[in-house]
């Protein structure tokens, strides 16, 4: 959020009704079609999935919900094509991709966290946001790498190293080590960010 206002994007209010969707549900919302065209196995699964009983009932339930708020309590459309479409859109690429595709989408996230938790360890130490004016008004020990908020970053923090803990496999080689030794640090990072409540239900 502190970074889309510096791009001209009002996130946060004060734009019409297409800039409060984020833009990371307009980045999924290409990259399906893109998808679909690039990788046929993707297609395929895809196409398999979005026929089946259980996630057609599941994106039924999703629109009546939002038709519901939409045309009847007369909310904001937004919201729910934040929450309801961009989770049946992660639920297609996460059921439908590839076993590979999801192993590097791992390493991708453990590189982003690590690089989260090297910046939030570096406005630490010289006690200044690497956002211009990402930790205003935050208060001292409240540190965000790119992740926006602290209580969002000490979130993902949380919830990266949760999940690695119960999912990482108990061997001494391969990447196991190095994933539990990220989030071990994503850990540590959570107490930069002032999260404690995410930390103490960890």
């Amino acid at each position: 959020p502190p970074v889309l206002p510096i791009i001209g994007w009002s996130y946060n209010g004060g734009g019409g009704e297409l800039e409060k969707i984020h833009p990371a549900t307009y980045l999924l919302i290409a990259l399906l079609p893109l998808t679909m065209i690039y990788d046929w196995r993707f297609r395929i699964q895809a196409m398999r999935l979005l026929l089946e009983p259980s996630f057609v009932l599941f994106i039924f339930a999703s629109l009546a919900t939002a038709a519901y708020a939409i045309l009847v309590k007369q909310v904001s459309a937004a919201p729910f094509v934040d929450t309801f479409f961009s989770t049946i859109l992660v639920a297609t690429f996460t059921l439908a991709l590839p076993r590979s595709a999801i192993e590097q989408l791992r390493t991708l996230i453990d590189f982003t966290i690590l690089v989260n938790v090297v910046l939030i360890f570096i406005e630490f130490v010289t006690q200044r946001g690497f956002i211009l004016g990402s930790n205003e008004g935050f208060g001292p020990m409240r540190w965000t790498g790119l992740l926006g908020l602290p209580l969002t970053a000490a979130q993902i923090f949380a919830v990266y190293s949760l999940i690695t803990f119960i999912s990482s496999p108990v061997r001494l080689s391969g990447p196991g080590p190095f994933r539990m030794f990220f989030s071990l640090l994503a850990l540590v990072s959570c107490l930069l960010t002032g999260g404690r409540t995410s930390i103490a239900l960890l």
